[in-house]
């Protein structure tokens, strides 16, 4: 496409834009980011001097097409839909950590720059990095490159107050529309390109990357006069970025470059000590990518997180696949969610006292003490009781706790009537989701006793976070723990499940040693959640459940892995 066609082409979608932008009901960040997008290309074109009507694009317009996904319009929407703060947790953490994933990227690309005038747009732009997420994530900006912070401060943006998530998107939102985001897209071009080179210089990856650059090239004139390096520099930034991973899946190297939302944070399976986990020798996670690596060592990944989803690899992901296999019993379970009308015992345990440390440890191995899985499964709650909670009756249960600074604008405090040095506290948040058993199952009872529950079989699964810290004199927990409890229709599975009733249907609750055998239902549970709300789970738990699902629940609703619970969890007393 030669210069004035492209032109033509990104000024009808300005147009388009700003028309919908100006209906009644359109959202205001469509309202905002056709403003941004009609002065932005006004001034790109402007203040451009290498605008040459009947020349091919300049890579300077190739950045600032892919900055803005000037592609088509489907493009540009999507990456509106990026940028609206108002849907949520759905966006706004994805949107974190596609900042912090870029900042980690930027480490990498200082080496590419060529003049002194990318290497400033480079520092303007990881300053701005910077600076917005060390506010919305409370901490320092050295902070930022210590290991696993993202994992650890992610919980602390579910409780922001909304002006802050929204200064953050405002913020994101300048920037997107800046040169030096612009240069730094510039710069992962040129290492993609210079990827590409490299892989050519083995004689396996030779021929078929020659001939998937003709192939892609050919809508070029002349193409076949050109080099190779000349073609890939033709290509759009995502075609490049899109050629680099097909390569690198090609590649007899073992290599992976991570998905545009991925975390690549791959989890082992679990071993028969009930739930724990070694590291894999593939395990390259592009959030603690955060030091720079000697010339003398490989060259590191760099995670092609495009502005929108949409750019990144075709083929199924694994989490995909694993939804496929469990496509039956998941579809089953989804449809028949409902709330539930009228339940006994709204909460997780009826007296305030039994919130103790040991349902905070066996949780916390539910989710193979992973601190990362740990806050992704905290963040997905979250948006499901705030999503979906007054439908489906969310309780919640309140008591005081001492004043602590770091409890301020929290999602879970709120200041106590004619108590000054007191704060109300959220001590859980739960709801009831009632659903059809998809598949038959057997829970072991006493005495080596198995107890059967068919399938269609009603039960009522309990989803929701609270404090687990009652023994404690000073409440020291800023950030609740996540729980779950499952209960089944009119079955005394043993001498210690308690009874509870949904209107007047008895329902009993498992104990923890049957849950921690049936946890497999647990994680399909969520898969289904998930599905059946549109609720988005972030790549961290995705990949915790492609690892932990198969080893826990069989398709046919066999448990498959019987695994004891951890002897560092004393459940003697827990009922």
């Amino acid at each position: 496409m030669i210069q004035s066609k492209w032109k033509k082409h990104i000024e009808s979608i300005e147009a388009e834009m700003l028309k919908r932008g100006l209906e009644a009901d359109a959202p205001a960040i469509l309202q905002q980011f056709g403003s941004r997008l009609s002065t932005t290309i006004h001034h790109f074109f402007a203040g451009s001097a290498s605008y040459i009507p009947d020349s091919p694009l300049t890579v300077e317009q190739q950045a600032f097409m892919h900055s803005l996904q000037l592609y088509d319009l489907r493009s540009v929407m999507r990456l509106v839909a990026n940028y609206d703060a108002s849907k949520g947790l759905k966006v706004v953490l994805p949107g974190i950590e596609k900042s912090y994933r870029s900042l980690m990227v930027i480490q990498q690309l200082e080496r590419f720059t060529s003049n002194s005038q990318e290497s400033v747009a480079l520092a303007d732009y990881k300053i701005s990095l910077e600076e917005a997420l060390s506010r919305v994530l409370k901490c320092s900006r050295e902070d930022l490159y210590e290991e696993d912070i993202l994992a650890e401060k992610m919980v602390v943006v579910s409780g922001a107050p909304e002006a802050l998530r929204n200064n953050f998107f405002t913020e994101r939102l300048r920037t997107l529309f800046s040169a030096n985001y612009r240069a730094y897209l510039m710069l992962k071009n040129r290492y993609f390109l210079n990827r590409l080179k490299r892989f050519r210089t083995n004689p396996n990856n030779y021929k078929s990357q020659q001939s998937r650059l003709v192939e892609l090239a050919s809508q070029f004139e002349n193409f076949e006069k050109l080099t190779l390096d000349q073609l890939a520099e033709k290509l759009d930034f995502r075609v490049i970025e899109k050629l680099v991973k097909e390569q690198i899946s090609q590649s007899s190297v073992q290599e992976t470059v991570p998905e545009a939302s991925s975390e690549s944070n791959a989890k082992e399976v679990f071993q028969e000590n009930g739930g724990s986990k070694s590291k894999s020798a593939e395990q390259t996670n592009a959030v603690s990518q955060t030091h720079p690596v000697e010339e003398t060592q490989t060259e590191p990944e760099i995670a092609p997180e495009s502005v929108v989803q949409e750019n990144s690899v075709e083929s199924i992901s694994a989490y995909e696949q694993l939804c496929v296999t469990y496509a039956d019993p998941l579809e089953k379970l989804s449809a028949s969610l409902c709330p539930v009308p009228e339940c006994s015992s709204p909460y997780f345990r009826s007296r305030v006292e039994d919130y103790r440390d040991e349902f905070a440890k066996y949780f916390r191995q539910l989710h193979i003490n992973d601190l990362q899985v740990i806050a992704a499964s905290h963040n997905f709650t979250l948006e499901l009781l705030i999503q979906r909670g007054q439908e489906y009756k969310a309780t919640e249960r309140w008591g005081f706790v001492t004043k602590k600074k770091q409890d301020e604008n929290s999602i879970y405090f709120r200041s106590a009537e004619d108590t000054p040095t007191f704060l109300d506290r959220k001590a859980e948040w739960s709801m009831l989701i009632q659903a059809c058993m998809p598949f038959q199952i057997q829970l072991p009872s006493e005495k080596a006793k198995t107890i059967e529950i068919e399938k269609d079989k009603l039960c009522v699964f309990q989803i929701g976070t609270a404090f687990f810290d009652q023994e404690h004199h000073i409440k020291l927990d800023e950030y609740p723990d996540v729980f779950f409890k499952l209960m089944f229709c009119g079955h005394l599975l043993s001498g210690k499940n308690a009874v509870i009733y949904v209107e007047e249907d008895p329902f009993f609750t498992i104990t923890l040693e049957q849950m921690w055998h049936c946890r497999g239902l647990v994680y399909l549970f969520l898969m289904a959640i998930s599905h059946r709300f549109a609720l988005e789970m972030s790549s961290s738990l995705q990949d915790f459940l492609v690892e932990v699902v198969p080893v826990t629940l069989n398709v046919s609703g066999i448990f498959p892995v019987n695994a004891p619970l951890s002897v560092l969890l004393d459940f003697s007393e827990v009922k």
